[in-house]
């Protein structure tokens, strides 16, 4: 008998571009997304807001955290000197130090939770982070205490963008980067659980080349009963329908 298995597939991203929007668009309304997550601080999120709405009801909308690419919402003097989010690796090296502003990051991410809630007309289902930045120092414990202060830990999920390292290794897919960030989210789950956050685990990275993907047998095979996948935005395939949970497990 076959084996049945169940998967939620996100898509991130949503706002980057017009042409990212209209394709995550296009997968949710071939119902073939579980989830999507938006980039709030950019500018195409007001009118995309307006777009994805409808579809609040058939799959989970979350925040997809950015600290890294285009302009913050506000003044980021320190953080944002040149007008710009700073570069992965730079926030990398001073999140490791303990050396970033925390106040004008506790007021960013606020800020993206207030356009969240402004432009969807409800909060996010979900909080994540664009290059996985909720996982590390410093920005998890500054997401902990803004989701404590709007009422919203134990009631949205927060995602962990780490693995077990054996699974990370039976998958064999982009194995470095995958320990890396497992590396960097050391600690994550537990102090989420200990600060009253629900978290969401098993994050694989897909990148859907074929015109019919299907996650093959030795990746189900690494990841027991269940997963969370998340396609790169401009490779959505519309054939690669999600089975089992229409969205993520409800709390």
């Amino acid at each position: 008998a076959e084996t049945r298995f169940s998967f939620c597939l996100c898509a991130d991203d949503f706002a980057l571009s017009p042409g990212v929007n209209r394709g995550i668009l296009e997968a949710l309304d071939a119902g073939r997304l579980s989830a999507a997550s938006v980039m709030t601080s950019c500018p195409s999120w007001p009118e995309g807001a307006r777009e994805i709405r409808p579809f609040k009801t058939m799959a989970d909308i979350g925040l997809h955290l950015n600290l890294t690419l285009g302009r913050p919402l506000g003044f980021m003097p320190v953080f944002a000197a040149t007008g710009r989010l700073p570069e992965i690796r730079q926030v990398v090296m001073a999140a490791r130090k303990r050396e970033l502003p925390q106040i004008e990051i506790a007021l960013e991410i606020s800020r993206q939770l207030d356009s969240f809630c402004e432009h969807f007309g409800a909060g996010p289902a979900f909080v994540d982070g664009h290059q996985h930045v909720q996982i590390l120092p410093q920005i998890r414990d500054i997401l902990f205490a803004c989701l404590e202060q709007r009422g919203l830990s134990g009631k949205v999920w927060v995602r962990t963008s780490s693995d077990r390292p054996s699974r990370i290794l039976r998958r064999g897919i982009e194995v470095a980067k995958a320990l890396g960030i497992a590396w960097l989210a050391r600690g994550f789950a537990t102090e989420a659980v200990a600060r009253g956050a629900v978290i969401l685990s098993c994050v694989i990275p897909v990148i859907a080349t074929k015109s019919s993907w299907r996650p093959t047998r030795s990746l189900l095979a690494a990841n027991a009963n269940s997963a969370f996948f998340y396609p790169r935005p401009s490779r959505i395939c519309l054939s690669a329908k999600a089975h089992g949970s229409r969205g993520f497990p409800r709390r």
